[in-house]
């Protein structure tokens, strides 16, 4: 999940994202090296499939289901507002042209995920990132589906603050995330707890990052964007 390039500016992703008819999974993002497609009943057996690899099941923290348990998660993301997936192609793998609707289970190698769950401020979104394929990490694609991802989210959804949770075991979450933005804001240790809070601005092709005394002050200067990566032992 490592990314050994830079992604490309957020006005670009914003740019290149098409919407096919204007409804929840009818719509791809089509970037540099990375395409995020809905996740469809199609893509169910081969997550399904990866989520039996114990490894990736602690890195995510997630239990272990069955094929129509797997179906059900599905239907339920699908049918939720608050919850938004796509699955993660590599370019390089996609046999022939890529074609909208055509679900290229060839080609996928993670997902990621926005869950706005937060009752007391709905511009506030939970991100994941997951890339299963071996063969495919280390080139950038965890990097850019973020950044898409989180371009997409603003653009569409207005979210301004994105959280994300990693076990401290994960070096490669962690690893991706801290190459997202330059500075560490802090690091506390409290009952096992590790928080790092990250600032990153995004404002129309515009990247930077910047240490502030305390996160409460990015709404103070009317900050656009809040990365808050809190890393955890789950």
């Amino acid at each position: 999940m490592e990314a050994s390039e830079a992604a490309p500016a957020a006005a670009d992703t914003v740019m290149e994202a098409e919407d096919v008819s204007g409804g929840k999974g009818e719509w791809y993002v089509l970037g540099e090296r990375a395409l995020m497609v809905p996740y469809t009943r199609e893509h169910v057996p081969r997550y399904h499939d990866w989520m039996q690899d114990p490894a990736l099941l602690e890195a995510t923290a997630s239990e272990p289901l069955s094929l129509s348990q797997e179906f059900e998660v599905h239907r339920s993301w699908t049918l939720d507002p608050l919850k938004h997936t796509f699955i993660v192609l590599d370019k390089e793998l996609i046999e022939g042209e890529f074609v909208p609707g055509n679900p290229h289970i060839e080609a996928m190698v993670g997902d990621v995920n926005i869950y706005m769950n937060d009752s007391d401020d709905v511009q506030i979104a939970e991100i994941e990132i997951m890339i299963a394929e071996h063969k495919s990490r280390g080139k950038g694609i965890g990097q850019e589906a973020i950044l898409l991802m989180m371009a997409i989210a603003v653009e569409k959804y207005g979210i301004h603050t994105f959280r994300a949770k990693i076990s401290e075991s994960n070096m490669a979450s962690l690893k991706l995330f801290r190459k997202l933005v330059s500075t560490l804001f802090c690091r506390l240790l409290v009952w096992s707890l590790v928080c790092l809070i990250r600032i990153i601005f995004l404002w129309f092709g515009y990247r930077a990052s910047r240490m502030l005394h305390t996160v409460w002050c990015s709404r103070r200067y009317g900050l656009d964007l809040i990365l808050y990566l809190t890393l955890t032992n789950l």
